[in-house]
């Protein structure tokens, strides 16, 4: 997986500068701007987390991306061909499982908010290219359940002194992110267009915390916010592509 971000960052990279040194002749700077809803994958990893799972009786989170909903919005000014906005999103996803009456359940949470700088290439007619960075902050969310059955108000609170099945665990971490971006814009009309896109979540910060704030050691470095992204979008605004 690093590999493969590395590889996926120095694409970005060549096409920039492959960018810059691109005749323009017969093309216009982009202009105008947009804003539209941006369903996107994500593709974490739950190898250490699915390895505490099991060992415990949870089930595991399967391997398949979560699905998030989320916006972005951008607009061209300042420099030529290139246009700033934002871009968030969260999600979750979870899984269950009944063992000797016991119901278990991990529900796992992502989002992320951050600003893009983006460059459109300029030598694409009838669409746009646009390869950039989004920089911004993200969080997840790992809950844990385990219970017996339905709660009774009587006896709910005396649990907590007289020991229970019914366990509630909480961890979180929150981290800045980097993004390297690939997005393509097909434009329907004037003012409509289609977005795909793709990019890598680098995620910097490892401070695990569990229910109230206490502070955890020992979390797998693996266990974290990088993962590549899918994304797709319906945007409206000024095309000029």
């Amino acid at each position: 997986m690093k590999f493969k971000s590395i590889v996926f960052f120095l694409f970005l990279f060549a096409v920039l500068i492959k960018a810059q040194d691109a005749p323009e002749v017969g093309h216009i700077a982009r202009f105008g701007g947009g804003i539209g809803f941006t369903p996107t994958f994500i593709f974490p990893n739950y190898s250490p987390l699915n390895t505490k799972l099991e060992s415990i009786g949870f089930p595991k989170i399967s391997a398949k991306p979560i699905y998030t909903s989320g916006g972005a919005g951008y607009l061209y000014f300042l420099l030529k061909n290139v246009r700033v906005g934002a871009f968030g999103y969260g999600g979750n996803t979870s899984e269950s499982n009944k063992i000797n009456g016991i119901s278990n359940e991990v529900q796992y949470s992502i989002s992320n908010l951050g600003f893009s700088v983006e460059y459109t290439l300029p030598y694409f007619d009838g669409f746009g290219v646009s390869v950039g960075t989004v920089i911004g902050g993200g969080s997840i969310e790992i809950d844990l359940y385990r219970n017996s059955g339905n709660y009774d108000w009587n006896t709910l609170f005396t649990d907590v002194q007289n020991g229970t099945n019914n366990i509630n665990k909480k961890l979180s971490v929150s981290f800045l992110t980097l993004t390297p971006t690939l997005n393509v814009d097909i434009p329907i009309n004037r003012f409509l267009f289609f977005r795909v896109g793709t990019g890598y979540q680098f995620a910097i910060g490892d401070n695990w915390e569990v229910d109230n704030g206490l502070s955890i050691s020992g979390v797998p470095s693996d266990l974290n916010g990088n993962g590549f992204y899918v994304q797709t979008g319906i945007f409206i605004g000024l095309v000029t592509y």
